[in-house]
């Protein structure tokens, strides 16, 4: 077992996988994760491909969930969960555009505002669910 150097000191591979399966469970960013663990981004993405290269699943038995995280300029962050992934899935919006030209505070108001309303179409008809989670100021 090669020890790996951080700027905290060193750690084992059992000690860096532990690291990463923690951070895939968690919300924060891998910025902050970083920096509430001592590591530097390259060294993290270094385990984590090593991680989920050794720990990976064959494809039918992964989640199709993906989680989108959106930060904005004052450290905000929406993130939006689809339970049945992106990849076959169309939404329709309420006879409009999204607002992008709101500021971040109108364009979240704007998100409660319509998120019961957005319509969202899976694969065969199968719905997908969206969960919403808003961390701010």
């Amino acid at each position: 077992m090669q020890p790996q150097s951080t700027q905290r000191g060193t750690r084992t591979k059992e000690d860096m996988f532990g690291l990463i399966a923690r951070h895939d469970k968690s919300t924060t960013t891998v910025k902050e994760f970083c920096q509430l663990h001592g590591l530097t981004q390259g060294i993290f993405y270094y385990w984590q491909k090593k991680y989920h290269t050794e720990n990976s699943e064959p494809g039918w038995l992964l989640s199709h969930a993906r989680i989108m995280k959106l930060q904005f300029e004052n450290d905000s962050v929406f993130e939006i969960r689809f339970d049945q992934g992106m990849g076959y899935w169309t939404a329709e919006l309420p006879n409009q555009d999204y607002p992008f030209n709101f500021t971040v505070s109108r364009q979240l108001q704007w998100l409660n505002q319509y998120a019961g309303r957005i319509t969202v179409q899976g694969y065969q008809n199968y719905p997908t669910h969206l969960f919403l989670k808003y961390e701010g100021l």
